[in-house]
Parts: C-alpha cells; structure tokens; sequence
C-alpha cells in the first residue's frame, strides 16, 4: 500500500527560486528535493546553495502512518511522525520532547508535476515562524 501511495513524489524535484518565497531567512539560489524509498522507509535527500553559495545537506527517513518514530543525527528534533493527509499531501511533524520544532507539508499541484512545500519552524519560546514556501519541479 506505502509504494502505491508514496509513488508520485519519488523522484528528483528541483528547486524554482523564483517561483518560491521565504517568510523567514532568503531564497536558496539552488537546491533539490530527492525523494526515494528504502523498504519501508520513505527517504528526502536535500541539497540547497544558500545566497552567499554555501553548501548544505540533509536526509531525513520516515515511515508514513507509523507514529513519531527518533530522529537520528539532528541536534534540532529528536522525532518525526510522517503522514498522509490524502492522495496528494504528504506532511511531517519533527519533535524535541513534546515541543514542535518544524512541520513540513508537501503537497502534488499541477497533475503532480509540482510539490509545493510549506515549512514553518517552532521558536524555543513558543509560536512558530513564518511560513517559507518553495516550489519544486519534477525534473524528468
């Protein structure tokens, strides 16, 4: 069922710094989402150069529907639940204890050739930031 339902966002998704808009911190000038799976493990490998061209990457793994399961390797969160809000909405919840540190949700528009990301991070005071939005395009 988790390949069925996880199958049209697997692949390579390209950043359109034009396209996005940043509530919080700049643009990156480049970047790409890859999103695969393992097993049962859904993987996102995700690279960006920032506005002064420094490097970043991250890969996360979770299992859609599974609860919060740890978070290895971030000093950030130490969990994340993945879960499915239908057919074309796949959303993530990171955790340190029980505080909210990001949500994430990724959402398939135009016949799925676009993921549109929604993140907003949890400030240690309480509220969140503001939203940063980023379009990515399925690079064929």
């Amino acid at each position: 069922m988790l390949a069925k339902e996880i199958q049209p966002f697997l692949g390579r998704w390209v950043l359109r710094p034009d396209e996005s808009e940043y509530g919080m911190g700049e643009v990156p000038v480049w970047g790409e989402y890859v999103i695969s799976l393992e097993g049962k493990e859904v993987v996102f490998s995700v690279a960006w150069k920032d506005q002064e061209s420094r490097h970043f990457t991250v890969r996360l793994r979770g299992v859609p529907g599974a609860g919060a399961r740890p978070l290895i390797g971030s000093k950030m969160s130490d969990s994340m639940e993945l879960y499915f809000k239908g057919p074309s909405v796949l959303e993530s919840c990171a955790r340190k204890g029980q505080r909210m540190t990001a949500q994430v949700r990724r959402e398939l528009i135009e016949g799925g050739a676009v993921l549109r990301l929604t993140q907003v991070l949890g400030l240690p005071g309480g509220g969140q930031s503001p939203a940063n939005y980023s379009i990515y395009r399925l690079e064929a």
